[in-house]
């Protein structure tokens, strides 16, 4: 059984603030958890990728970061708001980078990537 992947803690401005850059070009999947530890602002975040080291980033269109709730957020049925996993098909990118923002002052997440299989 492999070990799990650290859990990081970043604090987050309500400007774009990196929350971490990958370079994936041995890797095929990421899977990515983000938590919103800020009880009062909701945070935001971006994928960004590109598919060699020579070109400029460009934005995904992968929407499930875009806005998690604040922390103890949770929906009529009591599912938590505040966090999100999702899997990420790096498989043609070379690097990716991470951003996000708070909808605020700034506050803090918590986050850990998970790393699967060699690209094919």
């Amino acid at each position: 059984m492999s070990a799990d992947p650290p859990i990081s803690t970043t604090a987050i401005n309500g400007t774009s603030t990196l929350v971490f850059a990958l370079d994936v070009r041995n890797i095929g999947l990421v899977t990515l958890q983000v938590q919103n530890l800020d009880p009062s602002q909701t945070f935001s975040g971006f994928l960004w990728r590109k598919v060699a080291g020579g070109l400029d980033y460009s934005a995904s269109t992968m929407p499930d970061f875009s806005s998690i709730s604040p922390a103890g957020a949770v929906d009529g049925q009591g599912n938590p708001l505040d966090s999100v996993t999702a899997d990420i098909d790096v498989e043609g990118s070379a690097e990716l980078v991470f951003v996000g923002l708070m909808s605020g002052a700034g506050g803090d997440i918590s986050w850990s990537v998970r790393k699967a299989g060699p690209k094919r």
